[in-house]
């Protein structure tokens, strides 16, 4: 899929089910979900602006990947990127922004996040919980009001040459 647009569809622009996408330079908007990846389903997704969905943006479940380069996620409701059951998230220099729920929320599953910003959101930043992985570097990760990172439930987080800063909260 290139250059495209998806808008006001209901439930959710894009619903993977043992599938594979590969999206560039598109715009998903006014949907619950813009992404909903479940069952051994992987999504490529580069420059994509996904925004103002009315639930989670990007929905990751059961085994499935979800990798982004030089995306914007941001302005939504629920969470920005939600992942669970031992999925694979792979971000590069993605920009998280403007959520109402953790903006990145990984359970049981494994993160890598390089040259990413996740800013301003009004719970948490990043959430690692139940047996979690995650390697970040070179991030920025601010502007919360309730902890940038959040790291529970056996997790483990490996971070280095990152900004954690101007939390209400807690940094980490």
């Amino acid at each position: 899929v290139k250059n495209c647009v998806f808008s006001n569809n209901g439930k959710a622009h894009v619903l993977l089910e043992n599938s594979k996408l590969t999206i560039d330079n598109s715009e998903l908007h006014n949907a619950k979900h813009a992404f909903w990846i479940k069952n051994n389903s992987a999504v490529e997704a580069e420059n994509v602006s996904l925004h103002h969905q009315s639930g989670t943006q990007v929905i990751v479940q059961h085994d499935s990947i979800f990798t982004d380069k030089n995306s914007r996620i941001t302005n939504g409701l629920g969470n920005g990127l939600y992942a669970t059951k031992n999925c694979d998230i792979s971000l590069f220099n993605t920009h998280l922004e403007d959520h109402q729920l953790p903006q990145i929320w990984i359970q049981n599953s494994k993160l890598f996040a390089k040259d990413c910003e996740v800013l301003r959101g009004a719970e948490s930043g990043i959430m690692l919980r139940e047996l979690t992985e995650a390697t970040i570097t070179n991030c920025q990760i601010a502007l919360h009001k309730i902890a940038n990172i959040q790291v529970s439930a056996e997790s483990l987080l490996n971070m280095t040459n990152s900004t954690v800063s101007q939390c209400e909260g807690v940094g980490i």
